[in-house]
């Protein structure tokens, strides 16, 4: 179970990039190729939690030449995208970090997890499929969900997240 817990810059993203338009967002992401071409970067206005970052500020690097590049040269499309791609390859480094390498289904909740580009970033960095629950406002079943399979680990540290929610919990496919 993997939760994305670096929210700042993706609101930063959605509120000051696209001025809290989802269809600005969907524009932006789309006019723009997987991959960014080696763009990859995040912005930070306000200190992080999770990772933790004290130093705010835009932060974008092409990646082949791991040259910094300069934020002033860099397109709100390619800001998005940069920032969606980067996110979901921590997510993969912090699971591969904590000896999750095999995934193979992840299930997303919330707001975010209703925008079709976020999920199919997630899914093509993750090679896996995407689900999410079909019940709409989903994060705080989601959060419920987490806060139970912890409680059954205390008894069980190898317990699987699917064996203690079963299969109460109605998916729907979103990618793959």
């Amino acid at each position: 179970w993997l939760a994305w817990l670096c929210l700042t810059i993706i609101f930063m993203v959605y509120y000051l990039v696209v001025d809290g338009s989802w269809d600005t967002f969907e524009t932006l992401m789309q006019s723009t190729a997987p991959g960014n071409d080696g763009l990859i970067g995040f912005s930070f206005d306000f200190p992080e939690i999770t990772p933790p970052v004290l130093q705010t500020g835009e932060f974008y690097f092409n990646a082949s030449s791991r040259a910094a590049v300069e934020p002033g040269s860099v397109t709100a499309a390619q800001k998005v995208r940069a920032v969606i791609e980067s996110q979901a390859l921590s997510m993969r480094l912090n699971a591969s970090k904590s000896g999750i390498t095999d995934i193979t289904r992840i299930v997303v909740t919330g707001g975010a997890s209703e925008n079709q580009c976020i999920i199919q970033v997630i899914a093509d960095v993750f090679g896996a499929q995407i689900v999410s629950i079909a019940q709409k406002d989903s994060a705080s079943i989601g959060a419920a969900f987490r806060a139970a399979w912890a409680l059954h680990r205390q008894t069980d540290a190898t317990v699987a997240f699917h064996d203690v929610i079963g299969k109460s919990i109605e998916y729907k496919v979103r990618c793959v």
